[in-house]
């Protein structure tokens, strides 16, 4: 639930209620309200859903925590960047809605290729070599597949370095191509009455 993947059209029925005009005119800025909501959202279930979980799994059944604490660290810095991915792609397909008539078609496209393609339901290394290797490239895979890598300790050093870079650098383009796709929307917009 800290990342998530569906059914997540606030932003979209903003627009189609036309209650955006008011997220517009807030004096924050409208990427960061909504990223700070949903890292708010994600922090909640983070502290009252995942974690209980583990506590029950570690008390119940003995599941192993990582050896070295710095690991967690590391982790929950691979998450945030996760977060922060998940989001980004939500955003895109919710201020599509500017232009589309229903959004939720993109939304649910969007939504099962990155349930399928971030390990949620195979892991990634289960792919033959030849999906894998176009895979590992798409934002999807960090967005879970490389936030769990990081957790069991299969990634040090270089290569540790490198999906935490490549997390960073697929959020900072999804935040680019959100922030050029409000950007483009809001100069359409027209605000009947005012």
């Amino acid at each position: 639930m800290p990342v998530y993947f569906w059914g997540w059209w606030e932003i979209a029925s903003t627009i189609r209620t036309g209650d955006v005009v008011l997220d517009l005119a807030k004096p924050v800025d409208y990427y960061a309200f909504w990223l700070s909501r949903d890292a708010g959202r994600a922090v909640y279930h983070t502290l009252f859903r995942w974690l209980p979980t583990i506590l029950i799994g570690v008390g119940l059944f003995g599941v192993r925590l990582p050896a070295h604490i710095n690991r967690l660290g590391w982790f929950f810095l691979s998450l945030a960047l996760a977060i922060w991915l998940s989001f980004g792609l939500r955003f895109l397909y919710n201020v599509a809605a500017f232009w589309l008539l229903d959004q939720r078609g993109v939304g649910a496209l969007v939504s099962i290729t990155a349930i399928f393609l971030s390990g949620f339901l195979v892991p990634l290394n289960y792919f033959p070599e030849w999906a894998r290797a176009v895979i590992i490239w798409l934002p999807f895979a960090g967005m879970l597949q490389m936030p769990i890598e990081v957790l069991l300790g299969k990634l040090h050093g270089v290569a540790l370095a490198g999906a935490l870079g490549f997390q960073a650098a697929w959020a900072l383009i999804l935040l680019a191509a959100g922030r050029l796709l409000l950007t483009m929307a809001v100069r359409k917009v027209i605000v009947q009455g005012g």
